[in-house]
């Protein structure tokens, strides 16, 4: 059981009490103790209101883990659940501290709890109070998004109207990163265009710089019809694969990571898809984002992965997944016999369903 805190007013009482019954002594008492008490500086203050904040979002995100475990196994029930008292926790600390980086983190916890209860109504309701230039929102819009599952269009009817309201470079920057997910591609593409050059022209950090820059590129150079980007690089082996030469067959790029949940539901269709095609000039290449090589290795050896795999240690920035604006994975990029890009984010049996199309039934040598 956590220890009850100290309250020093309760403590001095109780001295004085003891002290009051010899005559005279009071006096010099309260001096004495005025002198062992060291002051407390604000700085002092903020540095242990900072700590404990701290300590209660860890406790908090221990507690809200726990309860998921507890629910996956069938042993959790609404009663148990600590989300909507811990996201009027967090919410009291972030009123406390609302123009600092810890206050902002509890708002976020708040926000997370909030958006994994789907609760659209208390989110919206919370909206208002955080001011239009407040840092906090480039902390908390990927958690609203989540209490929008199925309700697209009225998260993207909410981003449309915070986007004439939010002031903060940050906070902006991610809104129209999100409202460029929602704009069509399909013909005119001034709209995402528009916003994403907004995004570079605020220059509120590096990462949306660079985000918006490999959108815009996706949009002049990535869009099915165009070449794909060449490359050449080592797989695990130490072969080089190089793109160029690949011409005359059927390419797939898989960017994935063995840390990616999503990105694991695919192995078996790609699994199925070069079993079927591997024959038929089809060349799965598998582009991963994980940073050890020999926990990779290790993974595709145990789970039959026998496409060549390169890996990208540095990620998103890494060279590969710059040039297919690999920011985000699972992705999918399928390149035809001309080294065209044909398809893109394909999921499930997608790919299979769209190579098979590609791929006629005539033996290629093999790369």
């Amino acid at each position: 059981m956590a220890r009850k805190p100290i309250s020093f007013r309760r403590s001095l009482l109780t001295n004085l009490a003891v002290i009051d019954s010899v005559p005279g002594v009071a006096i010099l008492a309260i001096v004495a103790v005025g002198l062992l008490v060291e002051p407390v500086t604000a700085g002092e203050r903020s540095a242990t209101g900072k700590r404990r904040v701290e300590r209660r979002l860890e406790e908090g995100g221990a507690e809200a883990r726990d309860y998921f475990e507890r629910w996956l196994g069938e042993r959790g029930t609404p009663e148990d659940d600590p989300r909507p008292e811990l996201a009027d926790e967090f919410l009291g600390y972030y009123r406390e501290h609302p123009d600092r980086e810890i206050g902002y983190r509890a708002l976020r916890f708040a926000f997370m709890m909030l958006g994994n209860l789907r609760a659209v109504d208390e989110i919206e309701a919370l909206l208002p109070e955080i001011p239009a230039d407040s840092p906090a929102w480039s902390w908390i819009l990927n958690d609203i998004n989540h209490a929008y599952v199925s309700r697209w269009d009225e998260f993207e009817r909410l981003c449309e109207k915070l986007s004439g309201r939010l002031t903060d470079s940050f906070g902006r920057s991610e809104l129209l990163m999100i409202l460029v997910d929602f704009a069509p591609r399909d013909e005119d593409l001034r709209l995402p265009r528009d916003l994403l050059e907004e995004v570079v022209a605020l220059d509120a950090s590096e990462h949306y710089v660079l985000r918006a820059r490999g959108e815009l590129r996706e949009i002049d150079h990535l869009a099915p019809g165009q070449p794909a980007p060449r490359f050449r690089a080592k797989d695990l082996d130490g072969n080089v694969i190089d793109l160029e030469k690949l011409r005359g067959h059927v390419v797939v790029l898989e960017f994935w990571a063995t840390w990616c949940g999503p990105c694991l539901s695919e192995i078996p269709h790609f699994r199925e898809l070069y079993a079927s095609h591997r024959d038929d000039g089809l060349v799965v290449i598998g582009i991963s984002h994980d940073t050890r090589r020999k926990e990779l290795r290790s993974y595709v050896a145990e789970n039959g992965i026998g496409w060549p795999q390169i890996i990208q240690p540095r990620q998103h920035l890494d060279e590969i997944p710059q040039l297919y604006n690999a920011w985000g994975i699972p992705r999918t990029f399928v390149i035809d016999r001309d080294g065209t890009i044909a398809a893109k984010d394909l999921r499930g049996v997608e790919p299979v369903d769209r190579v098979t199309g590609l791929v006629s039934p005539r033996a290629n040598p093999k790369p």
